[in-house]
Parts: structure tokens; C-alpha cells; sequence
């Protein structure tokens, strides 16, 4: 069942949102876990009828392996939902059977699916005006609203836009009805920042879309170091207008000054998406301010990014060392520094250790749910390890709350999904909103090369500014088409040369062309290369993959369909140490359903283990 395409429903006094996984009643609102949420629309959708344990688990779980210990922990998960909620609805179990959803109170006997309009409000935080009088400080002002929507995130359960699509509306696109038929929001919050020697003075306003009228306006005035006390207040104003439960407030005090400019000035040099913020400022900040947690985070994930995408040479595990200290020191400040979890995801290797990888991104999604980024990194982890739709859940809620940071990776989801009409549509509208994201070109001109769609390949390469037709990413994707293109028996003689060299000099083989020989009918050749080929040194902190590919999830996509036929794709996914994280998590990859005609994903996993146990003993 994929929750982004379930409607929203009402179960007698509940908003049911299954996209968003939410469930809000007349004082109150919880987000459910994604299997959760999937039986309550199952049991929703059987009208009171009694619903087998086998029919919920094909609905739910599919071809995941589940035991009655899942089930009922999410029947009692469900029954909890019930009681907070005041006895809207309960679940009977029908022994031996399975279970029967049904509505305790006396408005309404069945649970009713209805259509329902999303029952909470949608918030854009816009980009605050900068009213210095000095051009060079605008950063300044997109860096305190920037901090407000972060704060109003954290501190509610409102849904609100991310930075990187609301900060996008400026000028004229900022005003209120602009705004609501971009984004889909029903409220705005703008304002402008003036910054002078005594401090920060910010007005803000927040707005109706529909009335177009003024709901509240605030001032605030503080010194530099009570900076995060004033975002804070201005996000429980925001609460308290818009009638929404607020938590306590963040755990942080007062900050130096200095070591505050430092770190906006840092997280400014990395504000166009791929540059990595400023890891100078960044160590002059914490070293002025230790207690700073937001500081030591971004430092934390700043080198993460550095030593994952940069050659550190000799200096890799020094820099490690450095990942490791600053994102500890974040999380023994404050242990909801979404950025530290990241972090220490990021330097774990790409093979071998997906477990502990999952395990710190969990820990993130519990302290973050509704922050996009974190969203987005939970699903490349699921996407990595073969578990598509779990992955494409996620994307989807990400694409909703930040469509311009989330888009491309939404859209390579839609892909692996089997969906390739709906991905080529967001390709183009989104493309057309933002041409200047660089993930999404690339990934325009990958899906093109991919699909052997020459005509759009071209269409999306001829739109691209010169700036980025240059950058290194795009021009990869370009000389590989050229080759691609290529009529004569070069293009395969080249990659099977490029894969055997890669063997041969103990680097990481290019699965990307092992994938594109495949499909053109060259299997025997690619596969005799990788049963040669070793892949030991990506179970290494320092193991990369070939030059531009991102990671494994290449591995679940259409353009792998052909290797995945071939029942030697098993022994690759084993040398990559997939096979064995799939049998200690209890659950195999959503790809064993499609090459069930083939073979048994189950049995050649076992097959593979007890050789591999055999050959260690």
C-alpha cells in the first residue's frame, strides 16, 4: 500500500491524512508510524467488516516477511490511538480470524471513508525583507526567518513549507494569494529585519491566503545573544493565532554575539545547496562558543559532506576523528541536533554496515519528522537497501513540504517505482519552476539517457543556463551519452574495457555501465567481471564507489531490470553485503516480488549465507 496515493478520509471525529500520516481530532493530533497508518486504512476501508490477519499482511507488509509480534504491535499502537483520542473509534480482534475496526461513539456506527479537506493550517515562512540599509546583509534577514521556520517546526506540529521552496517566492510572488496558488498554503508568515550595534528588531506579520487578511502582527526587539529567544517568540505567536499545540521551549540560551555571525556567515556560504558551508567560521564559532549545539552540528555534517564527496587522501581518518568529535559534543548539548545524527550516518562505509546506518537516521526521523532534509536522507537509506516503497513514502511526504529540495529525488522514486509518465510530468513542471536546481537537470538527463530518450535528452540539456552545462556532474552525464549514442560496437567495447581495467586495478567496477551492457544483451561478459572483481575495499570508511555514482540505489531502478533477471545479481548483492543485512533485518527487498518468476529472492539469500558460513569456518 502506498500511503501518497491514499485519499484522506474521516473515521467519525478524526481527520485521517494518509499521505501525511497524520490523524488530528478536536484537540489533538498524532503522526503515525507508516505501517500503522497503513492497517488503519485498510480496517477503515473494510466498513466495519472483519479484516484477516493474511489480507492485512499482503495489504501492508506485501512480500516483507512479518510475524505476529509486528501485528499486534501495531493493533496495540492503533488501540492507544483510540483511547488518546477519546474513544473515537476501537479494534476488535475475531480469534483466528483477524481483526474488525469499528466506531464506539453514537454518532456514527460504521467507520466511513469521506473526503475531507486538510483539517490544519499550511504555513509559508517567507524570506523577511532586509531593512539594514546594507545590500550585504540580506543574508542576514534569510538567515533569521530561516531560524523562525525551523523553530515553528520544532516547537509545533504544524505543517509548514520548506526554506528552499518558500525562500524561492520573492518580490511580488511573496504576496498572500501569489504565495497560496504556488505553494498550496493557507497562511503566510513575512516580515522584515533591521539589524544595528544594540541588536536585532524584526516585524512580522502573519496572513490569511483566502481573506487576504492581516491575522496578527508582532515586533521584537532583542540583543544579538538572545537571538534564539526571539525566533522562539515568534513562533508561539504563530501557535497561539493559529490555535495549535506548542511545545516547550527549545533548549537553548544565550550565545556570543561574534561566534553567532560567524555561524550564519558559514551556513551562508553553503545556502546554493552544494557548496559545503564554511568549516573555518564554523571552528572559530564553537571555539568562541561551545555551548553553541547548532554550531558544533553544522560543523559536524560540514566535514561529513567534505569527507564523503572529497578526496581527503591521507588525512581521511583524522577527518573522520573530527565528524565524530563535533557531532558527539552537538548531541551531548542537545540530543535532537537532527545535523549530528547526519553526520555520523554520512562516514559510515557504503557497504556492510546498513544497520548502523538505519539505525542513526531513525534516531534523526524521531527528533525531526517533519523536517524535509531529514526526510529525504531516511529514504536514500531505505532506497539504498532495496526497500522501494517504504522509500518512496518518505520522498512523497518530503516532496509535499519541500517540492524544490525534495523534487529530485521524488521524482528517481516515481522511477524505481514503475510510474516513469508521472516522473516525466514533474520533471517538466518542476524544471520549468526552478531551472536552476542542479540535481534536478541531472537527474532529468540520467532518467533521458537511461530510457534512451534522445529527443528529451536533448530538450533538457538545451535549457540548462552555460553555468550549468559546465559543472562536472552534468558533463559526466553528457560524454556518457555521446558514447551511448554511438551506432558502432564502441560504446560496448568501451565500458567492458573500463569494467575489466576496474577489476584488474582493484577499484570499484562501474555498475552504471554494468548495468547499460546488460540491458543491450552483453550479461555473460558483465557478470564474468564481477564474479571477478572485488568489492571488500567499500566496506572501508574510506571505500568509494565509481567516479559519479551516488550509491546502491542505482542498483533497485529500472535500468538494473535485465541483471536482476539473472539469478548471479544475488551473489553481487552479497558481495555487497545487502544480502546479509536483509536477513538480519526480517525483510526482503521490494525486488523479490518482480523476479519471483525467475527465482526465490529467500532461497538464494539462504543459499549465499550457509556458503559464506561454510567458507569462514
Amino acid at each position: 500500500m502506498q500511503l501518497s496515493e491514499q485519499a484522506s478520509f474521516r473515521l467519525a471525529e478524526l481527520a485521517v491524512e494518509p499521505s501525511l500520516r497524520a490523524v488530528t481530532w478536536p484537540g489533538g493530533r498524532q503522526i503515525l508510524q507508516p505501517k500503522a497508518m497503513q492497517v488503519l486504512v485498510a480496517l477503515a476501508a473494510a466498513d466495519g467488516a472483519v479484516v484477516s490477519r493474511d489480507r492485512l499482511v499482503a495489504q501492508c507488509w506485501g512480500a516483507a516477511a512479518t510475524g505476529d509480534d509486528a501485528i499486534q504491535r501495531v493493533i496495540r499502537d492503533l488501540r492507544a490511538l483510540g483511547a488518546r483520542c477519546g474513544g473515537e473509534f476501537a479494534i476488535e480482534t475475531i480469534a483466528k480470524v483477524g481483526y474488525r475496526l469499528i466506531a464506539t461513539k453514537a454518532a456514527a456506527t460504521v467507520a466511513t471513508i469521506t473526503l475531507v479537506a486538510a483539517p490544519r493550517p499550511r504555513l509559508a515562512v517567507l524570506a523577511f525583507d532586509n531593512l539594514t540599509g546594507d545590500p550585504d546583509l540580506a543574508w542576514f534577514a534569510d538567515a533569521i526567518s530561516e531560524d523562525i521556520l525551523h523553530t515553528v517546526i520544532k516547537i509545533t506540529d504544524l505543517e509548514v513549507v520548506g526554506r528552499s521552496t518558500s525562500f524561492a517566492l520573492r518580490g511580488a510572488d511573496k504576496a498572500a494569494d501569489r504565495a497560496a496558488a504556488l505553494l498550496g498554503v493557507t497562511h503566510v508568515l513575512d516580515g522584515s529585519v533591521r539589524r544595528d550595534a544594540n541588536g536585532v528588531r524584526i516585524s512580522t506579520e502573519l496572513v490569511d491566503c483566502a481573506s487576504r487578511l492581516s491575522l496578527w502582527a508582532g515586533r521584537f526587539e532583542r540583543s544579538l545573544e538572545e537571538v534564539f529567544a526571539l525566533q522562539d517568540g515568534v513562533a508561539r505567536a504563530v501557535a497561539r493565532v493559529l490555535k495549535v499545540a506548542c511545545a516547550p521551549s527549545l533548549r537553548r540560551g544565550a550565545v556570543d554575539s561574534t561566534a553567532f555571525d560567524l555561524f550564519l556567515k558559514a551556513r551562508r556560504a553553503g545556502a546554493g545547496g552544494l557548496d559545503i558551508p564554511h568549516i573555518g567560521l564554523l571552528e572559530q564559532a564553537t571555539a568562541r562558543s561551545p555551548g553553541f549545539a547548532e554550531a558544533w552540528a553544522l560543523l559536524a555534517h560540514s566535514r561529513a559532506l567534505l569527507l564523503r564527496w572529497a578526496d581527503q587522501g591521507g588525512a581521511f581518518e583524522p577527518m573522520r576523528a573530527s565528524v565524530v568529535d563535533a557531532a558527539d559534543r552537538a548531541l551531548s548539548l542537545d540530543p535532537d541536533m537532527v545535523l549530528a545524527h547526519m553526520a555520523l550516518a554520512l562516514i559510515e562505509p557504503v557497504c556492510g554496515r546498513f544497520h548502523v546506518q538505519r539505525a542513526i537516521i531513525e534516531r534523526a526521523l524521531a527528533a525531526a519528522p517533519d523536517e524535509a532534509a531529514v526526510l529525504l536522507h531516511t529514504c536514500s537509506v531505505l532506497d539504498q537497501t532495496g526497500y522501494q516503497r517504504q522509500a518512496l513514502e518518505l520522498a512523497a511526504r518530503a516532496y509535499a513540504m519541500d517540492p524544490r529540495l525534495a523534487g529530485a529525488l521524488y521524482v528517481e522514486q516515481l522511477v524505481s517505482a514503475g510510474r516513469p509518465d508521472e516522473a516525466i510530468a514533474l520533471f517538466d513542471r518542476d524544471l520549468a519552476r526552478w531551472p536552476n536546481v542542479l540535481f534536478l537537470n541531472s537527474s532529468a538527463l540520467r532518467f533521458a539517457l537511461e530510457d534512451g530518450d534522445w529527443p528529451r535528452f536533448d530538450r533538457v540539456a538545451r535549457a540548462m543556463s552555460p553555468a550549468m552545462a559546465r559543472h562536472p556532474i552534468i558533463e559526466h552525464i553528457v560524454d556518457k551519452s555521446r558514447r551511448l549514442r554511438d551506432v558502432s560496437p564502441a560504446p560496448v567495447d568501451h565500458g567492458l574495457a573500463l569494467m575489466r581495467n576496474e577489476a584488474r586495478g582493484g577499484e570499484t567496477v562501474s555498475l552504471h555501465w554494468a548495468a547499460l551492457l546488460c540491458d543491450r544483451g552483453h550479461g555473460e561478459a558483465v557478470f564474468e567481471i564481477l564474479e571477478a572483481a572485488s568489492f571488500a575495499h567499500l566496506f572501508e570508511p574510506q571505500g568509494r564507489l565509481a567516479p559519479n555514482e551516488m550509491g546502491l540505489n542505482m542498483l533497485f531502478t529500472p535500468l538494473f531490470a535485465a541483471m536482476r533477471r539473472d539469478v548471479r545479481f544475488m551473489d553481487l548483492c552479497a558481495k555487497l553485503g545487502l544480502v546479509d543485512y536483509w536477513a538480519r533485518a526480517g525483510q526482503w527487498p521490494d525486488f523479490a516480488r518482480e523476479v519471483a518468476g525467475y527465482y526465490d529472492v529467500a532461497a538464494q539469500s539462504a543459499r549465499l549465507l550457509a556458503a559464506s558460513r561454510s567458507s569462514a569456518a
